[in-house]
């Protein structure tokens, strides 16, 4: 397997071909398949980002103040991660307009400049081949992931994380001004677009021990680096904290998932079996892609090769543990492992190939020939394996399909039962968790309507009565089989007004709030 990882297994040329055509294809499925769901039908995660960019184009571009539409009433400005993508996204809206490229264009460059950069930090450190290869299985593993080309702030979070280590890795070879400010820029925004990329400090820190081993005077310029990186996340997250106090926080930044909740999830086995569903089929394509993975991190760690890739997955793999309940919640939160797995995937390849060259004695004839037959049979192998059974749903999602069906047959019915200007109750439009809970945009997004969301506490006639008499006209029920006691209190309200819709199968309730059944 030497040679295959030698520098010399691919000639420029052919590398510029390969990771040329990785891109173009890449680029070419990402734009063929830009338009599904349609964004009036899209998931929760994409609707808040699609809210705060609108309101960033109609309410002038005040980019300290997210802001949200579905509330009924202020304060509309939430807490959360740097708003940077629905800022950047809402310039082009005004030449554009609200169109799925205008929308998700930030998404689809980042996952086309992953490959690339992948490919650099790679080629650096397994040479060329494993380097095409593994650009190759970064660009076909987010293609057929449901969420991978939603508009939000995964996407140029993880880009940025895979340019940090690569320029910082480009800093060490080279002690340049213009790599360090490349990997503290690209450090600090991935921190600042997500906390979660604080995981990264273990592969940075295997850099530069790999560098400076115990000559600790020389670590100045790396602590330097991820001091001042942390400068812009520390005075965004004191602002967002201050909005979370004096506004809202709808994405529970500071009260949401129980970042530390470990021990509840991690002694389910459901937790373990879920996880590895995500990662097996949403990340690697089903059994296949999953075997070369671990092949390629067995390969990797008998040759002692890859140990930066190691860290880079190990620390992803420290973080799924510590928000366990999030990764649970959201399957977009295991992303980040696309670009440390497509290395495994690569090597794991070429692992096969050339046990199999060897196998059949094909190390005899022209030594030329021998990584080029590995490459060709390599990225067959990849073809084939990481898409499985899940390359053709790239190609069959159907833009029209709602993301959440249940929430979309009631908001047809509040479309049918109510006029511009109604406004809306809402139960059941968040998600529960342990350290407090996420307000969901959904059914507002697809009725059209603003309104107020009422959660456990809030679950009397007396507050439903306040709300009417500050405009309410429809009361929503939708997804709430994990508190029944919400069912009790609309089945109360029943006594009282009109109900317009029920699905009993789904838990949904339409009831009428502009003509109480009592006078």
């Amino acid at each position: 397997m030497e040679d295959a990882l030698a520098g010399d297994a691919l000639s420029p040329r052919a590398q510029r071909v390969a990771v040329g055509a990785t891109f173009l294809v890449c680029l070419a499925v990402r734009l063929a398949t830009i338009g599904a769901p349609a964004l009036d039908r899209t998931a929760w995660k994409e609707i808040d980002y699609i809210q705060i960019s609108s309101n960033y184009w109609r309410h002038g571009y005040d980019f300290t103040c997210p802001e949200i539409a579905w509330p009924a009433e202020d304060p509309r400005c939430t807490a959360m991660e740097l708003p940077l993508v629905p800022f950047i996204a809402s310039f082009g809206y005004p030449v554009l307009g609200l169109t799925p490229l205008s929308v998700r264009w930030i998404s689809l460059v980042s996952f086309v400049l992953l490959p690339l950069t992948l490919y650099g930090l790679v080629r650096r450190e397994l040479g060329p081949l494993v380097a095409c290869l593994a650009a190759f299985a970064c660009a076909a593993m987010p293609l057929y992931h449901p969420f991978g080309r939603f508009q939000y702030s995964e996407p140029p979070m993880i880009l940025c994380s895979a340019l940090a280590l690569h320029f910082f890795a480009k800093w060490l070879d080279s002690d340049s001004r213009v790599h360090w400010f490349g990997a503290m820029g690209a450090f600090s925004l991935a921190v600042a677009l997500k906390l979660e990329p604080l995981y990264l400090l273990l592969p940075i820190g295997w850099l530069a021990f790999r560098r400076f081993r115990w000559n600790w005077r020389a670590y100045r310029g790396a602590g330097t680096l991820v001091a001042v990186s942390l400068l812009l996340p520390t005075i965004w997250y004191g602002w967002a904290f201050h909005l979370g106090r004096t506004s809202i926080d709808v994405f529970g930044v500071f009260g949401g998932h129980d970042k530390m909740q470990t021990l509840a999830m991690l002694t389910t086995l459901s937790w373990y079996r879920i996880m590895r569903w995500r990662v097996m089929s949403l990340i690697l394509g089903g059994v296949a892609g999953t075997l070369l993975a671990l092949a390629g991190l067995w390969a990797a760690l008998l040759l002692r090769r890859a140990s930066v890739f190691a860290a880079w997955l190990a620390a992803i793999a420290i973080s799924f543990v510590i928000v366990a309940e999030g990764n649970i919640d959201a399957p977009y939160r295991q992303l980040p492992s696309v670009p440390p797995l497509a290395v495994f995937v690569a090597f794991g390849a070429i692992a096969l190939g050339a046990a199999i060259r060897t196998a059949t004695d094909l190390d005899r004839p022209r030594g030329a020939v021998r990584p080029r037959l590995t490459a060709v049979f390599a990225a067959l192998v990849v073809a084939t394996a990481l898409p499985g059974a899940r390359w053709k749903e790239t190609w069959r999602t159907d833009p029209l399909q709602p993301w959440h069906p249940p929430q979309w047959d009631l908001a047809q019915a509040i479309r049918a039962n109510s006029a511009p200007g109604d406004l809306l109750i809402a139960l059941g439009e968040y998600t529960v968790h342990k350290g407090g809970n996420d307000l969901s945009p959904v059914l507002y997004h697809y009725s059209g309507l603003q309104g107020w969301t009422l959660q456990a506490g809030e679950w009397n006639e007396a507050r439903v009565e306040q709300l009417r008499t500050r405009g309410a006209t429809h009361l929503a029920l939708s997804s709430m089989s994990h508190q029944p006691g919400a069912h009790e209190f609309v089945d109360t309200l029943r006594r009282h007004y009109p109900v317009l819709f029920e699905d009993s199968a789904n838990g949904l309730v339409l009831l009428d709030l502009r003509t109480p059944a009592d006078g």
